[in-house]
């Protein structure tokens, strides 16, 4: 993707179980089902504004996004402070209830952590949301490190989240691998040089495809 940093790639090498230290993933998608939440929120402030819903286009597209930017693409910019005039009265809990963790989810990060792995997360999310859904389920406790678009300098599908979770969990790119389900997932991955597994995305450019969390366990667990 042009403007992306990019070196080395190394998303279509795979790497044996054992040199595997850290396992780094995506939120939306890959941890949780946030879908429905996300859809719902987008297309309430869009009611608001008086504009219809999201095309099926869209809605594809907005997981890309950091939700400022999600926003900016949605909404013109004549109605944009009616827009945020409802965001601000808007409790992000009252859509938690349409959120809820992958099937398998929080088994595969107890048992990763069990067997000594490294568990980080990279989102394009914002770290309020993330800390509230993360204590919710209780993947909070199971991971050791976890980067939203607020600590990030660029979001992805620029590197930077991942290179900065990397320097936090103290592991290099080569004993790390990066489980996405979106294009600016494999992008970013590529552009840090790490090793991207795609998770029930089989257009992605991955090393490989996992179709659920048993498929996870069954790629790092010896």
């Amino acid at each position: 993707m042009a403007g992306v940093d990019s070196v080395a790639t190394r998303s279509d090498v795979l790497m044996d179980k054992k040199s595997v230290a850290a396992a780094l993933f995506d939120v939306d998608g890959v941890l949780v089902d946030s879908k429905a939440a996300y859809l719902g929120f987008y297309n309430d402030v869009l009611a608001h504004v008086g504009l219809p819903p999201m095309t099926a286009a869209e809605e594809v597209q907005i997981f890309s996004f950091t939700f400022e930017d999600g926003f900016n693409h949605l909404i013109p910019p004549p109605l944009r402070p009616r827009g945020r005039q409802y965001i601000d009265a808007t409790r992000f809990e009252d859509y938690l209830p349409r959120i809820r963790p992958m099937p398998g989810a929080l088994d595969t990060l107890a048992r990763l952590r069990a067997q000594g792995l490294k568990l980080g997360v990279c989102t394009n999310g914002a770290r309020r949301e993330v800390d509230v859904v993360f204590g919710t389920y209780g993947i909070a406790e199971q991971v050791h490190a976890v980067v939203t678009c607020n600590e990030a300098p660029r979001p992805k599908p620029h590197p930077d989240g991942l290179l900065l979770l990397l320097e936090m969990l103290d592991v290099p790119r080569e004993a790390a691998v990066y489980i996405g389900d979106s294009p600016v997932d494999e992008q970013a991955a590529r552009a840090a040089g790490l090793e991207f597994w795609s998770f029930r995305s089989p257009a992605l450019q991955a090393a490989r495809l996992l179709q659920h969390h048993g498929e996870v366990l069954e790629a790092l667990l010896p």
